[in-house]
């Protein structure tokens, strides 16, 4: 067993085919660690995106070997996949992905019911996880009621109630202002710290760069360098 959450080993990825192939990923091998806070960097289409489906098992690799807590995700079938994601990761996406017709409790208790777990618990696990960003007065608001930050808020009280041992962000950032963007990282930071919770989050925002421990930055779908913060 070893300290890696996640293993990236010569991982291409490539859509398409002939002369529309798109090298999405080129052969990169990286490694996350537990507890690290992590930004995957560079420009639009580098393919921090990409990288991070793969790492989801949400997308496999045209060849290399993507492994999350020792495990080959390409020995996973689709069920296990998905059970894995369920049980063991958090997702947060730049559109929140919220359903408009429920609550914000009910949202993030929507990964519990999943779980099989029973309603009285599912209620006060959802209101706690909503207190501990910040949210204890808009549980029982729907997402339009909402401002972009406190959505935001419920999409992250969401991936964190099943207590995942990974949180993927791909560009959490994008439809924040500056001082939201600060109070969104200052909440992912004060989870990872207090919590032990990896987190991954592609982003081009220097803003959320400085919050993280380690940078890993990508270019045409290859790491170019890899820096502490």
């Amino acid at each position: 067993m070893t300290n890696d959450v996640v293993q990236l080993r010569s991982v291409t990825r490539v859509y398409g085919q002939g002369n529309v192939a798109v090298n999405a990923l080129q052969g990169i091998s990286a490694e996350i660690n537990k507890g690290e806070f992590v930004c995957v960097v560079g420009p639009s289409g580098c393919g921090k995106s990409t990288m991070l489906h793969l790492i989801g098992g949400l997308d496999s690799p045209t060849s290399g070997t993507v492994i999350v807590e020792d495990q080959d995700l390409s020995t996973f079938t689709n069920n296990e996949l998905s059970d894995l994601r369920l049980r063991r990761m958090g997702f947060v996406f730049q559109a929140f992905n919220l359903i408009p017709v429920l609550s914000a409790c009910e949202n993030v208790e929507f990964v519990l019911q999943l779980q099989g777990i029973g309603k009285n618990e599912r209620d006060t696990r959802a209101r706690e996880v909503l207190d501990s960003v910040g949210l204890a007065d808009a549980a029982d608001r729907r997402p339009g009621e909402l401002s972009g930050g406190q959505q935001q808020r419920v999409a992250v009280a969401r991936a964190l109630v099943g207590n995942p041992l990974l949180l993927i962000a791909d560009e959490p950032s994008a439809n924040l202002d500056s001082t939201t963007t600060r109070e969104l990282c200052e909440l992912l930071q004060s989870i990872n710290r207090k919590h032990g919770t990896t987190i991954l989050i592609a982003t081009h925002d220097s803003l959320v760069m400085n919050y993280s421990t380690r940078t890993i930055q990508l270019e045409d779908g290859k790491i170019q360098q890899e820096n502490p913060a």
